[in-house]
């Protein structure tokens, strides 16, 4: 009941936002949307919501979001979809996507993939509560295959790493860290015989990234995909790039509340907290 309360507040919000302070970012703004799990009941929601994204936003890719964040875009506002954790559903969004000349980041897991009980390894690892609603089918519970994310490289979609095994916690030591880092690039690259470029942390990106793991993501990537919403402005910063959580079942209205302003404020001390730790890790960089 209380959660229901919650996204009935969000939703409204949301309207109201959308209502009476329309969203109203500058060309050098880019939105990033992080969506999970995409269920087949609900893909017919996809293409709507792509129309009415597109009123408002220039959807781009991850190769324009590369030039974006090198500043050679400023004639937005633009949005980029980017998915996490590699769900075997995500493939029939990525086609869905695909035929609306839409792509996106995929984020995967290398040890959902060869799990040997997938379904097992995304409740006990990934999503240990899921919407029963919305996630039923087995497809629903499984990763995609190396074969699928070929599939999606040749369609036009980019894969980054998720981590390892979607485990990573700050308070690792230094080698843990590390090998989720590291090691799950080196796994993607070797099977999918493609450049990783990009990372994304899971659950929450101050609790599952140490100064250690600042710097060793800042060693393997080039961009750094976080849980913190926020507004990439003029000058983006690509190992902290800004994102947004929406999912196919939410209402129109609580969209507009996830990609609105309102929100925004209450996420700045853990930007702020993260900022720190980036800073301290470049001071080791530098004295190394």
């Amino acid at each position: 009941m209380r959660t229901f309360a919650l996204h009935t507040i969000k939703s409204a919000l949301g309207h109201a936002e959308y209502l009476f302070q329309p969203w109203r970012y500058g060309k050098e703004e880019c939105l990033v949307l992080c969506m999970h799990s995409t269920p087949e009941p609900y893909l017919d929601q996809l293409p709507a919501l792509v129309k009415r994204l597109r009123k408002h936003f220039t959807i781009i890719g991850p190769e324009a979001f590369e030039r974006y964040t090198s500043g050679d875009l400023q004639q937005g506002p633009y949005l980029l979809f980017s998915f996490d954790d590699g769900i075997k559903n995500n493939l029939k969004a990525a086609r869905v996507l695909h035929e609306l000349d839409v792509h996106a980041y995929f984020f995967v897991v290398p040890d959902f993939i060869t799990s040997s009980d997938q379904r097992a390894y995304y409740l006990k690892h990934i999503r240990p509560i899921v919407d029963s609603s919305f996630e039923r089918a087995s497809i629903d519970f499984e990763a995609m295959s190396i074969d699928d994310l070929k599939t999606l490289v040749q369609m036009g979609h980019a894969i980054g790493s998720h981590t390892m095994s979607h485990d990573l916690r700050a308070d690792m030591d230094d080698a843990q860290q590390r090998n989720e880092i590291q090691n799950s690039k080196a796994w993607l690259q070797q099977h999918l015989q493609t450049p990783i470029r990009a990372f994304c942390s899971p659950n929450n990106t101050n609790y599952s990234v140490s100064a250690t793991g600042c710097q060793c993501i800042a060693e393997q990537y080039d961009f750094h995909f976080t849980t913190f919403p926020g507004l990439q402005g003029a000058k983006p910063t690509p190992l902290l790039i800004y994102r947004r959580n929406i999912e196919l079942n939410w209402s129109w209205g609580r969209i507009c509340y996830a990609l609105g302003r309102w929100d925004l404020k209450r996420w700045t001390p853990a930007i702020t907290q993260y900022l720190e730790r980036m800073a301290n890790a470049n001071s080791q960089l530098s004295r190394s």
